[in-house]
């Protein structure tokens, strides 16, 4: 059987014939493993900042925000507090986790690719609209979006910041497995 002009050339750049399967490459795989571990890491990391203090504690991780909501420690029960999450950090999040699955049972760089893509719009989207910011401000002091006094501020960009570098990492790590120049046998 003859081959089209397209493929007669011998690289061929991010295309596969029908029935050829892609997959990642054994370094490429632990590199997207290493950056997904990396990013998972964040969740434990005290990369937000409240001040005036909360309980005590200047810096916060995910985490220990997470505990305190379940201990009622906070301004809203636990019940109640699920309104008031971050949104786009806690996307990015369970992104992480889809692209810890994608690694472990279907090491297939398009959908590792798309996790890493969805993961940085939803990184990006915290960072422009800064909807987590009010959601936390809620959270931790009891604000309300009708007031208008100023109760306390947090910055979550160190987190927002390290979770869109990973995602742009763990799209570049299968991006490259995608579109990398392959040599076609003849």
């Amino acid at each position: 059987m003859r081959k089209s002009a397209y493929f007669a050339g011998p690289y061929r750049w991010g295309r596969s014939l029908p029935g050829e399967k892609v997959s990642l490459s054994a370094e490429r795989r632990l590199l997207a493993l290493f950056v997904v571990a990396a990013g998972i890491l964040t969740f434990f990391l005290p990369l937000i900042t409240a001040e005036p203090t909360v309980l005590g504690n200047v810096r916060w991780s995910a985490w220990s925000i997470a505990s305190q909501v379940m201990e009622g420690n906070l301004p809203y029960a636990a019940s109640s507090a699920v309104n008031y999450i971050p949104i786009d950090s806690t996307l990015t999040y369970c992104v992480l986790l889809v692209a810890l699955g994608v690694l472990c049972f279907v090491p297939s760089p398009r959908a590792l690719a798309a996790t890493g893509l969805i993961g940085g719009l939803s990184s990006c989207h915290a960072l422009i609209w800064d909807f987590d910011k009010w959601h936390l401000e809620r959270l931790f002091y009891g604000k309300t979006w009708a007031s208008s006094e100023f109760v306390g501020h947090v910055d979550l960009h160190q987190l927002t910041i390290a979770l869109l570098v990973v995602t742009i990492a763990l799209f570049l790590v299968s991006f490259d497995a995608i579109s990398g120049p392959e040599v076609v046998g003849h």
